[in-house]
């Protein structure tokens, strides 16, 4: 027999979270009845991500929510792309984090690709080899465990996936910040360059370079 959880119950346990599957419900609560969370989603008091991730709809719409969102309802996967250049201050121009509906998070997965509407956003993954699904780092971000690419492997994800970027007029027309970009670990940026053996991932970059003049390569 399923037992009936009331929302204090449920939320006293789950809340933690900020985000939560399905299956953490049920684990948490044996012989939870699934139904109650289209009951309180109708009452307001959830917000459904997928079919299986939910989020609390008090939670503060932050961008460490966002990432959250992202790492969670596709795993594994990993923040990255503009989302991970906006994070590291590699470019300038990115998008406020409460545009609720409009703000997208990049991401890269080694499942297929691709993206998941919602009323906390857009959440957009990319799909990568297996052998290049590396680069990114855990940190504490709002008080979360959260995957994100180092700032050397996000410009790579970005300069491999964005094929478009093949002319110096249109690699120059974003708004890099070029202070960041001439920090980073060139060396570091080199290496995993050649571990993906990318000829047009290589012209990107060498277009890059060449377009901002950077020094430190």
């Amino acid at each position: 027999m399923r037992k009936i959880i009331n929302y204090p119950q449920f939320y006293n346990q789950l809340s933690p979270n900020r985000v939560f599957s399905r299956q953490e419900a049920e684990q948490a609560f044996p012989k939870f009845d699934s139904r109650r969370l289209f009951e309180w989603k109708q009452k307001g008091y959830l917000i459904k991500l997928t079919n299986k991730w939910y989020v609390f709809s008090n939670v503060a719409i932050t961008d460490g929510l966002n990432y959250l969102i992202s790492n969670s309802i596709c795993q594994p996967s990993y923040i990255s792309l503009e989302t991970a250049l906006c994070f590291h201050q590699l470019i300038l121009d990115c998008a406020p984090a409460d545009s609720l509906g409009e703000k997208s998070i990049h991401a890269i997965t080694k499942h297929k690709t691709v993206v998941y509407h919602n009323d906390r956003g857009v959440y957009s993954y990319r799909k990568i080899k297996p052998e290049f699904y590396f680069g990114f780092e855990t940190l504490e971000i709002d008080g979360k465990a959260i995957h994100i690419a180092n700032p050397e492997k996000a410009l790579i994800d970005f300069l491999y996936f964005n094929a478009n970027l093949n002319s110096l007029s249109k690699l120059t027309s974003i708004a890099w910040n070029i202070q960041a970009l001439n920090q980073l670990d060139w060396k570091k940026l080199g290496s995993m360059q050649m571990s993906i053996g990318s000829k047009a991932l290589d012209r990107r970059m060498d277009l890059l370079k060449k377009g901002l003049k950077l020094t430190d390569f």
